[in-house]
């Protein structure tokens, strides 16, 4: 049974059955598509590996790439059981390995930071939550592993003074988005207004209405869309009216305007009336409102009559910036298999798009993606959009989805190269996989 409690003194007992337990664990569930991330599930599975890591190292001195040299063990172990487990197990290796190397870093950082203020500690034997902020923030060292080895110890971790931090950061890091994008405050309260003035949601689908022209270019034709103010805020308070140089926000019955939203910038442009006109520095959606924030030239009032002019050059330059993240997601799905998506950022000038791999790419594999983005680029084939019913669009082959997201019903499906109506009528067929096909509510 191995020593318990008191008897372990130097916990090498416990040690060796929170390796087993976790390795046994993660095996499974990295067999089974899961991966450590920062969030969600995914953080779940980092922890447990952290800790099984920690345990191995630390306690049972044991050297680096020992954890994950107990795998093939737990398939032997268990892969009559689980053939899952028998498919890959190298890739469960790599990804442990590369986690621990990640970790063991951020791990001999902030584990000598905290020796030093467990030294310096007070009688109360309390650890000040500004210092396992502080851990957090500079070191990526996770609150829950600080209170664990300030535990092991005899020390606890002031968990309310680390909460005001962590709340003082978040407030500072919204001031300071805020002030850069002159973004006046709309908060819970603004929305709560709204929604209980009986303030209609916006409809923001004229967003998708433009086409490609048929002049051989490049250009786009963008519907002429007319907006009825519904509502004025300005220095965090409702008004009735706005006038020249005041900086407020603007809330319409429809707009043409895309929020951002999924990584995408938001839209800029002009409302203009008979004798006014309002300056749209920044798009946000909050609740089903999409808020419009700017500066007034002239006088608007509630129910005043607006006309919308987007930006359209730049509008069109992150059009094409968001479809190469589409075409670059299929690129790396062809070289590199399965890679999971978890996130992008789409600007006028430049892109960036995330995803997991198992390894860093090669320089033959960065040619391979660059070819197959170029090669469709080339090709200059068709950019397919249709709402789909969510249940419909699901049952597409090929299907690209990004990991937690949640999608609305209907979806909207973009493909490129083949006709979404296509893809509906043989969704067992090739068409998904010879092409990207994601869903998406970008412009």
């Amino acid at each position: 049974m191995g020593k318990v409690g008191k008897e372990d003194e130097q916990q090498i007992d416990m040690a060796y059955r929170v390796v087993a337990d976790h390795i046994r664990t993660l095996t499974v569930a990295l067999s089974d598509g899961g991966r450590p991330d920062n969030c969600g599930r995914g953080y779940v599975l980092r922890r447990i590996l952290r800790r099984g890591v920690r345990y191995a190292t630390e306690k049972l001195n044991a050297p680096s790439g020992f954890f994950a040299n107990l795998v093939p063990v737990v398939v032997e172990t268990l892969g009559d059981m689980f053939p899952e487990l028998k498919e890959d197990p190298n890739s469960v290796m790599e990804i442990i390995n590369e986690e621990e190397s990640l970790f063991l870093k951020t791990l001999s950082r902030g584990s000598r930071v905290l020796r030093q203020e467990i030294e310096k500690a007070s009688k109360d034997k309390l650890i000040p939550g500004v210092v396992a902020w502080r851990l957090y923030a500079s070191y990526g060292f996770p609150v829950d592993l600080t209170q664990l080895m300030a535990e092991e110890s005899g020390y606890k971790v002031n968990m309310e003074e680390y909460e005001e931090c962590r709340q003082q950061a978040q407030m500072s890091s919204s001031s300071k988005f805020s002030q850069a994008n002159d973004v006046v405050d709309f908060n819970i309260n603004a929305v709560n207004y709204l929604l209980n003035g009986k303030v209609p949601l916006t409809d923001d689908k004229p967003k998708y209405a433009y086409r490609l022209t048929e002049n051989g270019d490049d250009d786009y034709e963008f519907d002429e869309v007319k907006c009825e103010v519904l509502a004025l805020r300005r220095n965090g308070e409702f008004v009735s009216e706005v006038c020249s140089g005041d900086s407020c926000c603007l809330i319409c019955d429809k707009t043409a305007f895309y929020a951002e939203s999924g990584g995408q910038i938001y839209d800029e442009g002009s409302m203009e009336g008979e004798k006014c006109e309002f300056r749209v520095r920044n798009v946000q959606a909050r609740s089903g409102y999409v808020i419009h924030f700017g500066e007034v030239m002239g006088t608007i009032t509630r129910g005043s009559k607006l006309f919308q002019n987007v930006d359209q050059k730049r509008r069109v330059q992150v059009m094409k910036n968001h479809t190469a993240t589409h075409l670059l997601n299929f690129a790396l799905r062809e070289v590199l298999g399965q890679v999971e998506q978890k996130g992008s950022l789409v600007l006028m000038d430049r892109l960036r798009f995330d995803f997991t791999c198992k390894a860093p790419l090669t320089v033959e594999q960065l040619v391979r993606i660059e070819q197959i983005v170029a090669n469709i680029v080339n090709s200059d084939v068709e950019i397919y959009m249709q709402e789909v019913p969510l249940g419909v669009a699901k049952t597409i082959a090929g299907l690209r989805l990004t990991a937690d997201e949640t999608y609305p019903d209907p979806v909207r499906v973009v493909s490129v190269g083949t006709p979404v109506d296509a893809l509906l009528k043989d969704p067992d067929g090739p068409g998904a996989k010879l092409a990207s096909v994601e869903f998406c509510g970008g412009t």
